[in-house]
């Protein structure tokens, strides 16, 4: 899955849709739009009371609380542009594209993250991750930075190293500049 903190959105991946109008995967409400986007089918099904939105042939919104019942499909079968930003990929016929609110905003709005909390309506997938900082404990002019690291993979994760400054003398980040040693994914 990925998440999409700007829009608020958590796409889940690309599922196969029943094959006929008697077995839906997403069983609630459906609307068509020209312009679809993930963001339009999850703000509708969520106002619907739907925790998952599943979009297809680019102008199709499919609503409901569970999915997954015919499996998932490879992603490369989710192709079709949405009818409303072409940049972004509405499923394809009778695959949906799954996706559910990120169930709320930033919490933290500064350079040390985005937090959110989950509800009894929204959970959050699990994330295994860690910080180590050296703040206020150490620091150098000159020299050279040496690191071994195993670096975790995963959704929702973006490793980094980075060097910030020991005094923000232009403002907080990133006015008073970073140092990227790695960024994986």
């Amino acid at each position: 899955g990925v998440i999409n903190l700007r829009e608020n959105l958590i796409y889940l991946g690309c599922y196969h849709d029943g094959g006929d109008r008697d077995s839906r995967d997403l069983d609630g409400d459906f609307f068509s739009s020209d312009m679809m986007t993930p963001k339009v089918c999850v703000d509708h099904c969520t106002a619907q009371g739907f925790s998952y939105a599943g979009l297809q042939y680019g102008t199709e919104c499919y609503c409901g609380d569970t999915f997954g019942q015919f499996g998932a499909s490879p992603e490369s079968y989710c192709s079709t542009p949405c009818g409303g930003d072409g940049g972004q990929v509405c499923g394809y016929g009778w695959i949906n594209s799954i996706y559910t609110s990120a169930g709320g905003a930033c919490t933290l709005h500064n350079w040390d993250g985005c937090y959110m909390e989950g509800s009894s309506r929204q959970h959050l997938t699990p994330v295994l991750s860690a910080r180590v900082t050296t703040m206020d404990s150490f620091s150098f002019k000159y020299g050279r930075v040496e690191v071994v690291a195993r670096m975790p993979t995963g959704d929702w994760l973006w490793p980094a190293i980075w060097l910030l400054p020991k005094d923000w003398v232009y403002g907080d980040w990133p006015r008073s500049g970073e140092i990227d040693i790695v960024e994986t994914r």
